[in-house]
């Protein structure tokens, strides 16, 4: 990540993949390990938010410095075979693995998986100025929100579906899930303080387009607000509108 303020770009922070020969039938190629880290960043007004995993530690740059760090006592995950098949299974590899017509499981024996992943899986900024941390537990989608004052305080957490994309108001947000069958669901909800209660969700299909290179690079789709996720550029149509007005789940204290 570089920050291209006044002056020269400059490195803010960076993050390591390391590639291993993946050996499949009829393909060998490098990738990277299941639960490799990402880049998992977000602004805050001119403030810069980036992971720095495994732990649970987001710092904060402005004007190309660093300012603070947002810290939790939460262990990083231990990764299992089956946290890393079900990552496979229902997340960029799905398809690969399908038109290769391997297992996930060969597929987690061919690459591996990180023996430690953070517990954080996306940042947020809300528009009051809050910090909304998508904290899972190795499943595919997180199933909580860590929410942060804008000074760093822990403020509290409730549960989610899944990760929170876009904001529309101070009490509606739109969140990115991943069903069991592996296919992307867009939902819209609205957060009380207490609850989260789901408003409309979007079953969304696959189509493959050329990739744009103006506002995503292959590789990556863009979804709302210019944040890119790692898989295949796709467009997407929906394919129906389920559930209105359930509840997902209540405040908890950690």
């Amino acid at each position: 990540m570089r920050s291209t303020g006044a002056g020269a770009p400059s490195e803010l922070f960076a993050v390591t993949r390391e590639l291993v020969q993946m050996d499949l039938p009829g393909m060998s190629m490098p990738a990277p390990r299941i639960f490799a880290p990402d880049l998992i960043w977000t602004t805050a007004g001119d403030t810069v938010l980036v992971l720095n995993g495994p732990d649970y530690r987001i710092e904060a740059y402005a004007e190309g410095r660093p300012i603070g760090s947002i810290r939790r006592d939460v262990t990083p995950i231990a990764v299992t075979d089956e946290m890393a098949a079900a990552r496979v299974g229902s997340g960029t590899y799905r398809g690969f693995i399908r038109r290769a017509g391997v297992t996930a499981e060969q597929m987690v024996a061919a690459v591996g998986y990180e023996e430690l992943a953070s517990p954080i899986e996306w940042i947020a900024a809300h528009p009051s100025g809050d910090l909304w941390v998508s904290r899972g537990s190795g499943r595919p989608v997180p199933d909580r929100v860590d929410v942060f004052a804008s000074e760093g305080r822990y403020l509290g957490t409730f549960a989610t579906p899944g990760f929170p994309v876009a904001f529309l108001s101070d009490s509606l947000f739109v969140a990115l899930e991943i069903t069991e069958m592996g296919e992307p669901v867009l939902g819209l909800y609205r957060h009380d303080g207490q609850r989260v209660r789901v408003g409309v969700r979007l079953l969304l299909s696959r189509q493959r387009r050329r990739p744009d290179r103006r506002r995503a690079a292959p590789g990556c789709l863009t979804i709302l607000g210019g944040r890119h996720l790692h898989g295949p550029c796709l467009a997407r149509r929906v394919l129906g509108v389920v559930r209105v007005g359930d509840t997902v789940g209540g405040a908890e204290a950690d």
